[in-house]
């Protein structure tokens, strides 16, 4: 079959295929997705373990953080890192990059989780790969290869390594004595997954 779109969903019987077709994302992009889906739940677990630290440090209350949802979890991190990392230049280019990343990789990772996958086997240009389809707003984007999911996860654990270098800043050459003591003093006391 030459191009066309393949479409499945989850329903209380199982993976149902839309109008009689088996679900049809090949098994070559099982592990990408999967090791997208780990990465960004150890990611988001370590966040969840900053937010106190951060809190603290910038001596902001915030009530009931915890049981907000993930995207507004996300927000008062960024917020807050923007906020105690102003005064440190490596550190505050990390904090931007961390969040560049971590928005981008959260689209994916979320259309992953939370829509309709499909796969395009072709579509006018020749593209393959996945797709996001729901009922409420059609296809979201061009069709998805393994080496843009790839790169998503590239995203993800580069978000990880930069979480992890300000949790052991002493390891950062790049960084200065005060930003390695602010770290340290913040940050540095959190048990990273």
């Amino acid at each position: 079959m030459q191009g066309g779109l393949v479409m499945f969903g989850a329903t209380a019987n199982g993976v149902k295929g839309v109008m009689g077709y088996t679900p049809a994302v090949p098994a070559a992009y099982y592990p990408i997705i999967g090791r997208i889906i780990i990465n960004w739940s150890f990611l988001e677990q370590n966040i969840d373990l900053c937010i106190p630290k951060i809190l603290a440090v910038n001596k902001t209350r915030a009530k009931e953080w915890r049981r907000k949802a993930t995207k507004k979890r996300i927000q008062l991190f960024q917020s807050e890192m923007e906020l105690a990392s102003k005064d440190f230049d490596e550190v505050s280019i990390d904090t931007k990059r961390l969040f560049l990343n971590l928005w981008s990789a959260k689209q994916i990772r979320d259309w992953l989780c939370h829509e309709n996958i499909s796969f395009n086997m072709g579509d006018k240009r020749g593209r393959t790969g996945i797709e996001f389809v729901s009922k409420s707003f059609g296809r979201k984007r061009k069709p998805i290869d393994i080496d843009e999911l790839k790169a998503i996860d590239r995203k993800i654990q580069n978000c990880q390594i930069t979480l992890h270098n300000f949790n052991k800043s002493d390891e950062v050459n790049r960084y200065s004595s005060e930003e390695k003591q602010f770290l340290s003093s913040s940050l540095g006391q959190v048990h990273l997954l």
